[in-house]
């Protein structure tokens, strides 16, 4: 297989895999890089001799052009060869621990949020696009830093804290926050929003109508649990990508969260009740990372 996909899913260790492919000097591509033109399609053409890498989230692939009547079909061709023609490298992690590890990482970026607003203060600095959902999540859960009043978010002065004892239910109430007020799935669906991104829709819709429903194999697809990938993995990734790279993944854990959660929310069995129905096809996928 001359092309491989190394997905990112978000908040399974895709910046820690990018700086092992960059410490290991690996040519790869970001899916944000591949433009939508003919010299993208010629770059995955199977039929040629040549090794490509592409990594990152299939949501970064540039958007049509309004200009160009040719780039809509390009970018549906280059998903089908990314899905279909590929060698898939999959991490995955489990569901209930991925949606907790996106509650705390929202309540870093809503500290950061505040931060750089005291630095700011009068510079007219402008904030990024999903910086209020950040501050409005953190809303929603039981801490004394922030608070919503008449449809305005409060700060109290308080350092933004989530306790431990308070891990179960701050973990429901972000979910119902995600679902109830946003209706933003992906931190919730983050396996399925990268693995089935061709058929998201369908799947989203399947949630919300309480089916139960069998994802569809890729013929070509190793996964592994990026928590605790395993030597079985190294073999495997070591033939596709270098010999080095599980022991430089291993030696390198980046995480953007502060404070991370003392109790993992996959022991907690309030939590995976709850997540149960939202989680069916997140466990399907979950459950075959045996690497």
């Amino acid at each position: 297989m001359a092309i491989t996909y190394y997905m990112h899913p978000m908040k399974c260790g895709g910046s820690s895999v990018r700086r092992v492919l960059k410490e290991l000097q690996i040519d790869y591509y970001e899916t944000e890089e591949l433009s939508l033109n003919e010299n993208t399609l010629s770059l995955l053409d199977n039929s040629k001799s040549n090794n490509v890498l592409v990594f990152g989230h299939i949501q970064d692939l540039p958007l049509p052009s309004k200009t160009d009547s040719n780039s809509a079909s390009i970018r549906s061709k280059i998903i089908e060869i990314l899905y279909d023609e590929c060698q898939i490298v999959m991490p995955t992690r489990h569901p209930a621990n991925l949606v907790q590890s996106w509650m705390h990482y929202c309540k870093t970026r809503a500290v950061k949020v505040l931060s750089n607003a005291q630095q700011d203060h009068g510079k007219g600095t402008k904030r990024k696009n999903n910086d209020l959902a950040m501050l409005l999540r953190i809303t929603s859960l039981k801490q004394d830093g922030l608070f919503l009043k008449s449809g305005k978010i409060i700060s109290t002065g308080k350092e933004i804290r989530l306790r431990d004892e308070d891990e179960e239910e701050n973990i429901i109430r972000f979910t119902k926050h995600l679902l109830l007020k946003e209706k933003f799935y992906p931190p919730l669906l983050g396996l399925q929003y990268q693995l089935y991104q061709p058929i998201y829709r369908q799947i989203k819709e399947s949630i919300y109508r309480a089916e139960k429903y069998i994802l569809p194999e890729y013929p070509r697809i190793i996964y592994y649990d990026s928590s605790s990938p395993s030597m079985l993995f190294g073999e495997r990734i070591g033939q596709i990508i270098h010999p080095n790279f599980l022991s430089n993944l291993k030696a390198t854990r980046v995480n953007f969260s502060q404070d991370p959660p003392i109790r993992l929310a996959s022991t907690m069995p309030k939590i995976l009740n709850f997540l149960e129905h939202i989680h069916y096809g997140e466990n399907q996928i979950f459950k075959k990372s045996t690497y």
